[in-house]
């Protein structure tokens, strides 16, 4: 379970006297239940299938899309703390970027897998896109690897999820749904690093919309249905 996990969940701090006291400090949860939206095609969410591949799907119908995110205790302090992303289908496993070695060269990838015990290898920096969102309270953000410096996670033009260098333009930035909390958002710290300069793509005008159209907003929109008909009656 995500909180009390081996993985720098907890840590004890004791004060040395006739008795050791000790106290637990415990990750913090981040919101609940969370989709993974890309914001360059707002109708694809982050899937999991049963290998730990991450990819995209556009039918988001069980807990495979769904994920929760966490402060470890550990980084609680930090400018730019390190967090988990664990998915909601295997509740020990948590989102990163992993290398890959193939003919020719090696390739880094988007992966889902036990947590280690290594924060860089199981976590992942959450950065504030260098492109404002097109919906208030809908902050775009990147997914930085700890130990691959300056690869973020990306998608081009299919369904694989990888790792770019540096800046990957609209491919790289994703939004949470629901929300994430507003003060979490407005801490985030920016990306500095260089701009996208090819295959950027654009975010899209829809992901306004596309908070209607998902499970979050679905029965929003239908209440809001509900009440305009009552109105015309």
């Amino acid at each position: 379970m995500p909180g009390v996990s081996m993985l720098a969940q907890s840590f004890l701090l004791c004060t040395i006297g006739l008795f050791c006291t000790c106290s637990v400090l415990a990750d913090t949860q981040i919101g609940g239940d969370f989709h993974i939206r890309s914001a360059r095609w707002p109708d694809h969410y982050l899937d999991v299938d049963w290998s730990g591949t991450v990819e995209f799907t556009t039918n988001p119908k069980d807990d495979k899309t769904v994920f929760t995110l966490w402060l470890p205790s550990s980084e609680a302090q930090q400018a730019n703390p390190r967090y988990l992303i664990y998915s909601k289908w295997w509740d020990d496993s948590t989102l990163f970027i992993k290398e890959t070695a193939y003919a020719g060269g090696v390739r880094h990838e988007a992966w889902c897998d036990t947590a280690s015990g290594d924060l860089s290898s199981s976590g992942l920096y959450l950065v504030r896109a260098p492109v404002e969102s097109p919906t208030e309270n809908r902050t775009l953000v990147m997914f930085g690897s700890p130990k691959y410096a300056s690869m973020y996670m990306w998608s081009g033009n299919s369904y694989d999820v990888r790792a770019r260098e540096d800046d990957p333009g609209a491919g790289g930035y994703w939004w949470f749904d629901p929300a994430l909390p507003l003060e979490f958002q407005e801490g985030l710290p920016d990306y500095t690093g260089a701009l996208c300069s090819w295959g950027c793509g654009e975010v899209s005008e829809e992901v306004g919309l596309a908070m209607c159209a998902g499970p979050s907003g679905m029965l929003t929109a239908f209440a809001g249905l509900v009440l305009l008909l009552g109105v015309l009656s």
